[in-house]
């Protein structure tokens, strides 16, 4: 735009009192239109502004008598625009009229101090109000400094605004993000380029309309249970998952300012479909290699088995029967390992969109231990369980974090001594649920702990008997629950293998 454009109808009896340059700032081309059509015939001088930023540029070429402001515009919010003026200091005085259908929030928050209201109705009434409303105002030329004599510094001011708009907004694009804000019952107030492309639809088009709507299978989902949720602002909610067909949506949630219920959210979407895409075929790949293998494994050990009971008669201490046996060692540790694969590509496709809901942890670690006491007995490994009295809910897969405690709990009598003892332990601490298995066995390095549930990482002594990939598929399950684990060393000997989980009132 290299210049203002203002539309007129001259008016031979006009009222010399009253504004004649207005700025008409609405994302609705129907009502914006049928509205500029009652300023021109009343004799006003209409420029037209369709979103918040476009609204900023006019202001800052030409300053209007009077500015129509609708609240909801795209990429920036009528309520900043409001906030602009009356901080700056040539525009301070710039009489506005708020014609928006989102009046009542705005009121009931005090951003609208001020300003003149008017509330968006039936286009014949809210015309004829706007109007008795224009005929009221005073030329403020007067009273306003004139354009001629103001600083530069604003000018910059909105010019570095403009700009840094642009720069993110390109940021956000090149990341693929979407930004989407909704009020609390899902209404859409704002969308970026990255919404666009994500939802299928101009943002003229998405905003007013129900995210929800927007979204297939959202409705069944855990997303109207987040935008009913009642958070601090700027505090992020458990990521919500969305899977239609072959697409997949990650969709995160921040409340905007302090007023509950009544705040804003702004929801990030990202698209994951490739993502997704990529991590089916490299499950299916580890799958089909899994199976081939012990395919092929499986007749050998067979076969070796036979071997074995034919040579049992020859006996001897260290001749062909001990060698077979340390044989047939290698071959179970092969099919131990091919299973940690399988498990590994079944894990991470079942990470996304887990089911989550209240339980508690102590019930989990019963019944694990309980299972577990089958593998320690042939060692004498006594389990120990200290539980208090009472834990805080958390929120979480059942299935998944008693394959986490499996896989602690797994660890630890493999490496425990014969007749020593493993103490699994609960607590609550730092606004969750801690969970502790330490074993008397022969501990981690410290310097191997930092790599220790890394995916296919050796640790201290794994090397003998496995490949390290239970502790990794505990650290990506205890992430999608936005829990941490961690390992630390006992003395004299010994390893202690915690994790925390948020309780449900803050997860």
């Amino acid at each position: 735009m290299t210049g203002v454009l203002w539309t007129t109808v001259s008016m031979k009896h006009r009222v010399s009192v009253r504004p004649s340059k207005i700025l008409l700032a609405d994302d609705d081309p129907s009502y914006a239109d049928a509205i500029e059509r009652e300023l021109l015939g009343a004799g006003y001088q209409v420029r037209r502004a369709a979103d918040g930023v476009e609204v900023l540029e006019c202001l800052r070429k030409e300053v209007p008598e009077v500015l129509i402001l609708d609240l909801v515009l795209p990429r920036l919010s009528g309520d900043a625009i409001l906030s602009m003026i009356r901080q700056d200091p040539a525009l301070r005085h710039l009489p506005v009229v708020i014609l928006s259908g989102a009046l009542v929030e705005r009121e009931s928050a005090g951003v609208l101090d001020g300003a003149t209201r008017i509330p968006k109705g039936p286009l014949k009434g809210t015309a004829k109000e706007l109007l008795v409303v224009l005929g009221t105002l005073d030329r403020p030329d007067a009273r306003r400094p004139q354009r001629s004599t103001r600083t530069p510094t604003p000018r910059r001011q909105v010019t570095e605004l403009l700009r840094a708009v642009a720069h993110y907004e390109t940021i956000l694009d090149v990341l693929g993000l979407g930004l989407v804000e909704v009020d609390g019952e899902g209404k859409i107030l704002l969308a970026n380029i990255g919404a666009e492309r994500i939802l299928g639809a101009d943002r003229s088009v998405l905003l007013g309309m129900n995210v929800l709507d927007q979204l297939p299978g959202a409705c069944e989902s855990r997303l109207p249970g987040m935008l009913r949720e009642i958070a601090g602002p700027g505090q992020s909610h458990q990521p919500c998952y969305l899977t239609t067909g072959e697409r997949t949506l990650k969709i995160e949630m921040v409340p905007l300012g302090a007023d509950g219920a009544a705040s804003t959210r702004v929801l990030i979407l990202q698209d994951l479909t490739l993502e997704t895409t990529l991590d089916r075929r490299k499950a299916d790949l580890l799958g089909y290699a899994c199976h081939e293998l012990r395919g092929a494994l499986t007749p050998i050990w067979l076969s070796l088995k036979e071997l074995m009971y034919l040579c049992a008669s020859v006996g001897g201490e260290g001749g062909m029967p001990a060698r077979v046996q340390r044989l047939e060692d290698e071959i179970q540790r092969l099919l131990g390992m091919i299973e940690d694969l399988r498990a590994v590509a079944g894990n991470e496709a079942q990470l996304f969109d887990l089911q989550l809901s209240p339980l508690d942890m102590r019930d989990v670690i019963r019944h694990v231990v309980s299972l577990q006491q089958a593998q320690a007995t042939p060692k004498k490994v006594r389990i120990r369980t200290k539980l208090p009295y009472s834990v805080p809910t958390v929120l979480g897969n059942r299935d998944k974090l008693c394959q986490v405690m499996h896989n602690l709990l797994a660890n630890a009598i493999r490496y425990s001594p014969t007749g020593g003892e493993i103490q699994v332990l609960a607590e609550v601490r730092g606004g969750g649920v801690v969970v502790m298995v330490e074993d008397q066995g022969p501990g981690i390095p410290e310097e191997k702990r930092e790599h220790l549930f890394r995916t296919f990482h050796l640790g201290s002594g794994l090397h003998k008997d496995h490949g390290g990939l239970g502790l990794g598929i505990s650290k990506g399950i205890l992430d999608s629950h936005h829990g941490v684990i961690w390992a630390e060393a006992v003395e004299p000997t010994g390893a202690r293998l915690l994790f925390f989980l948020p309780t449900v009132a803050e997860a």
